[in-house]
Formats: C-alpha cells, structure tokens, sequence
C-alpha cells in the first residue's frame, strides 16, 4: 500500500507541476507526464516501450497467479481445502488440473456471454446482406 500511494502522490505531483490535466482519449496520464518531461523523441518512445514490457509483465504474472491461488485453496489430503475434493486433486506439480479446466472454463463463457451481449447491444450491421447483388449492379 505504501508503494501504490507514493507512486499515485508522485504522478499527481509530477502532473501538476508539469500542467498535466485530464488525459485525452487516445492517451493516458503517465504518457502525457512523460511527454512533457522529455519530449516527442527517443527517450519517449524508450519509455513507451518500457512500459508497456512492465505492464506486459504485470499481467503475465497476474494471468500465473490463478494456478497458485487455486493450489492453496485446495489444501492437502490430510487437510481438505475450499473446493471439493474432485477439484482438489493435484498432479505432479501440485497443480489442482480439475480447478484450472472449470477456472478455464467458466473464464471463457463470461467473455463468450460479454461478447455476445455487446454484439447484440450494438445491433446488426445494416446494408451487407446483398454485397453480392449490389457489388454486380454497381
């Protein structure tokens, strides 16, 4: 907590010392506090590219963390843990497989029911169903 607060007091100083205000839409704060400290040139594009790395990182180890959260909460044979024990079962690893397939599973019809749903809200595309005819006539 020490760490998120001083980084978040610092970009906040740094954005109001640099009059940095309320990002565009095609940009974010810390990109603009950049901008502004150095430039459009090399050492900008330097510190695009570092943290987009760091935040590539970020998710990768954030993505790795799901395994091992479900690995505790499985607990031990003389121990059972938070799921039932068909989910429990570790491999060699001691990895709960069973935990990671529903995990796996359950993530993959959330997106599917999201993106179905955003499909539906925004409407069917209108004028593509005679491409053919309107592209020979045209």
């Amino acid at each position: 907590m020490v760490i998120v607060g001083g980084l978040t007091l610092t970009l906040t100083a740094l954005a109001v010392r640099l009059h940095i205000g309320i990002p565009g839409a095609d940009s974010t704060q810390i990109a603009d506090i950049a901008h502004a400290a150095t430039g459009p040139g090399r050492l900008y594009g330097a510190f695009q590219l570092t943290s987009s790395l760091l935040l590539l990182a970020a998710a990768s180890s954030s993505f790795q963390a799901g395994p091992g959260l479900l690995k505790a909460l499985s607990g031990t044979p003389d121990k059972p843990g938070v799921p039932p024990l068909v989910l429990a079962r570790t491999d060699r690893h001691h990895t709960p497989y069973w935990s990671v397939l529903v995990y796996l599973v359950a993530a993959t019809l959330l997106i599917a029911v999201d993106l179905y749903a955003r499909r539906n809200r925004a409407g069917r595309p209108t004028g593509i169903e005679n491409v053919e005819a309107q592209a020979e006539g045209a």
